[in-house]
């Protein structure tokens, strides 16, 4: 649960593609030192197909105040679950491993039987936790891994934000692209902190 509420934050304050996440190590991922409490963290993304300079980008998991919301304390959750299932902080033991890894049945970590590494989420196991979780709080709709990539460019949208506002979230080179991530659904969104996450 820790590992899926973690991605769901994740994926929607970045604005990821389902196929961002797997690639993400804890290598990734910085605690930022700021103030007291929970710290943020930045997360850095690799190359993606409109990154022309090849340099990737980075987006922050905010510390809201709001522990069952806010991005930053759901990923320290899930940092701190894997250190128990990993036998120790797995920004030090295992720097290189998926950030958001699979789990077998039991909640263990699952690993290739040939070579024992960690395996990362696929795409479709990234829509895969999308759907459960939104489902489970009875949301309609035919959710998919899309939808935190379309949720926050649709929720800035409707927040009134700029389009190069949102573009800058949701990393679009070319404003018309945005257009098409945006869902006629009602709701208000902006950054977690204006969300109230």
């Amino acid at each position: 649960a820790d590992r899926d509420r973690s991605i769901m934050s994740a994926g929607f304050v970045g604005a990821l593609r389902p196929g961002n996440i797997g690639p993400f190590t804890w290598r990734d991922t910085r605690p930022y030192p700021v103030g007291d409490g929970v710290l943020p963290v930045v997360v850095h993304l690799g190359q993606e197909k409109n990154d022309r300079r090849r340099r990737g980008s980075q987006f922050v998991l905010e510390a809201t105040g709001h522990p069952t919301t806010s991005p930053a304390d759901l990923w320290w959750a899930w940092h701190t679950t894997s250190t128990v299932l990993l036998d120790g902080d797995p920004r030090e033991t295992h720097p290189d491993a998926p950030c958001w890894y699979r789990l077998a049945m039991d909640g263990t970590p699952w690993r290739d039987p040939a070579t024992g590494l960690l395996q990362p989420l696929s795409g479709d196991a990234v829509g895969a936790v999308v759907q459960r979780l939104l489902h489970a709080v009875g949301a309609p709709g035919n959710w998919q891994g899309g939808s935190m990539r379309s949720g926050v460019a649709t929720a800035l949208s409707q927040d009134g934000a700029p389009a190069q506002d949102a573009a800058l979230v949701t990393r679009h080179a070319a404003f018309e692209n945005l257009t098409k991530y945006v869902r006629p659904r009602p709701g208000r969104v902006g950054t977690a902190a204006r969300l109230g996450l």
